[in-house]
């Protein structure tokens, strides 16, 4: 340095130096500004995936696994053949071999781009299922079978009544609603007389899915969610569990709805009666998502109406959600949510 000031050298090594003592302090700026968003992204994707868990745990708490005419692939597979993840054995306990100790357990797991699950809610959650005496909406007021053809003919008119009346102040007819009609008397095939019913082998229901139409009438029909429990293959023509007739083709003559009611097994003696439910039935999926550079997933929930209505997101950067029942035997299912990149 002169009288003059700074010289050139000097200027230059200034500003080196000063630039060694920036370059550290603007990196760890930088650094500090990318952590921060990562942080809010993260604070962000985990408030909504509470949120998320919160629609979701409300979901599993108003479904049932008695619902046995949807089917849901398990991740387990037993002797090679897949197993349905609503199957529930009320009566029984399941003994799983010390060799494949998951025969007993069912879950199901869901990832970007894999896999979905179906439930059936019951509508609200706060609407029980009603009771119905299929004498009631028959011409000859007796319980009908399949062999009380001629006199005794179903009356829709009184059939309609009979919801009506079942339902007091909630109103089961009103157009697009799910209603299941279905036997609270769950039974097991019998292989053959004198042969022991296979309490491995869950209770099935005899059930009919209907939707109710825009005159106000149950209307039978194909959904693509259904499955015959008998051999878990999917099948939308509504199978009845036991016998394999099919309900939607009627029998005899009859027609669905006739059929069903004729199908239905007796209680305590020759009496019948049959319960209606309106339902929900929605599914969960995750779809990929690229969240700037980072691949994983948002978490989706559709609602079915006449088709599957839009996708509602529920939860942002999530790359995995499992399902689990510890087993056959227990009704209660268990969410959990992982979120992060793939």
């Amino acid at each position: 340095m002169n009288q003059k000031g700074l010289t050139l050298i000097e200027v230059v090594i200034a500003s080196f130096l000063a630039m060694l003592v920036m370059l550290p302090i603007g990196t760890f700026v930088l650094n500090f500004g990318k952590s921060q968003q990562k942080l809010e992204e993260l604070i962000n994707s985990t408030q909504e995936t509470l949120v998320g868990e919160r629609v979701l745990y409300v979901d599993v708490r108003t479904s049932g696994v008695s619902f046995n005419f949807i089917y849901q692939a398990a991740d387990q597979t037993i002797n090679g053949q897949e197993v349905n993840f609503f199957q529930f054995r009320s009566d029984s306990t399941c003994f799983a071999p010390i060799s494949q100790p998951d025969d007993c357990k069912r879950t199901v797991t869901l990832t970007p781009g894999n896999n979905s699950i179906i439930f059936a809610l019951g509508a609200g959650g706060l609407v029980p299922p009603f009771p119905l005496a299929p004498a009631t909406f028959y011409d000859a007021q007796i319980a009908p079978d399949i062999n009380t053809a001629g006199p005794l003919a179903f009356n829709q008119a009184n059939f309609i009544a009979a919801i009506q009346a079942a339902g007091g102040n909630v109103n089961l007819l009103s157009p697009g609603t799910l209603l299941r009609f279905y036997s609270p008397i769950g039974q097991r095939p019998s292989p053959g007389l004198g042969v022991p019913v296979d309490l491995t082998n869950p209770p099935r229901f005899v059930s009919l899915l209907t939707q109710v139409n825009n005159s106000g009438i149950p209307t039978p029909q194909k959904f693509p969610f259904l499955v015959s429990e008998a051999d878990f293959e999917t099948a939308p023509n509504q199978p009845h569990p036991l016998m394999g007739i099919d309900l939607l083709a009627g029998f005899g003559g009859f027609t669905p709805m006739d059929t069903f009611w004729r199908l239905l097994p007796p209680v305590g003696g020759t009496a019948a009666f049959g319960m209606v439910m309106p339902l929900r039935v929605i599914r969960y999926s995750i779809l990929p998502k690229t969240y700037g550079t980072k691949s994983s997933g948002v978490l989706v929930r559709e609602t079915w109406g006449q088709t599957w209505e839009q996708p509602r997101e529920i939860a942002q950067m999530v790359k995995e959600l499992k399902f689990t029942r510890s087993s056959v035997s227990t009704p209660s299912v268990l969410p959990e949510i992982k979120i992060g990149e793939l």
